[in-house]
């Protein structure tokens, strides 16, 4: 992520009420219970605790650090930070495999250059036969000719079908792909698309 999208994530202290309905149904079809799972997002809100409550283990990595209160400390951690991690990142130390990963609208702020990277990284983290959830957001208006917004954050409005191309070059095999309109009202104002992948077998590119 740009120093400039980054700073301006880091500032986003409050917590988002609720979780999405498109969220929902993803964890409702595919988590189960003991899973061990990462959530990368841009801004701290309630689905970690959604996915807690199936019994799972939960790690969130966002710039916004929110500490976890004490009946969440058991099942869920937050971290900060931001993908693609460093390579002297604690997470790779641990050499923890996870079942599942969830990232949400968090590759359009990543710039061309660093995607296979992320991608990459998210392969690595993920146990043979683990699922990975992504999700994008197109059509954003009011965005200059750096796409950026008003506050500097950068919206690459890539097709899905770009990162699904990756994926199977990584070992993934895609199980699922939607898209749904988002309010008109949302400040993000378009379409999300949305890919399931899992990881059948480790490819090292």
């Amino acid at each position: 992520m740009d120093l400039a999208s980054l700073e301006f994530f880091k500032k986003q202290q409050k917590v988002e009420d609720g979780v999405a309905s498109w969220l929902k149904a993803i964890a409702d079809k595919y988590v189960r219970a003991g899973d061990n799972i990462i959530v990368v997002d841009k801004i701290a809100n309630k689905f970690p605790q959604y996915l807690a409550s199936k019994n799972t283990q939960v790690l969130t990595i966002s710039p916004t650090l929110i500490e976890s209160s004490n009946d969440e400390q058991d099942s869920i951690v937050h971290r900060q930070g931001v993908f693609p991690l460093a390579s002297d990142n604690d997470l790779w130390q641990a050499d923890k495999k996870y079942d599942f990963l969830f990232c949400v609208d968090f590759l359009m702020h990543i710039s061309e250059h660093r995607i296979f990277e992320m991608l990459h990284q998210f392969q690595k983290i993920l146990k043979v036969g683990g699922y990975l959830a992504l999700s994008t957001l197109r059509g954003i208006a009011n965005l200059d000719k750096k796409s950026r917004d008003e506050h500097g954050v950068l919206y690459c409005q890539r097709e899905i079908d770009q990162y699904q191309l990756v994926l199977e070059r990584l070992g993934f095999d895609i199980v699922d792909q939607t898209s749904e309109q988002v309010a008109q009202d949302d400040e993000n104002a378009g379409f999300r698309e949305v890919v399931i992948a899992i990881l059948e077998t480790r490819i090292d590119p």
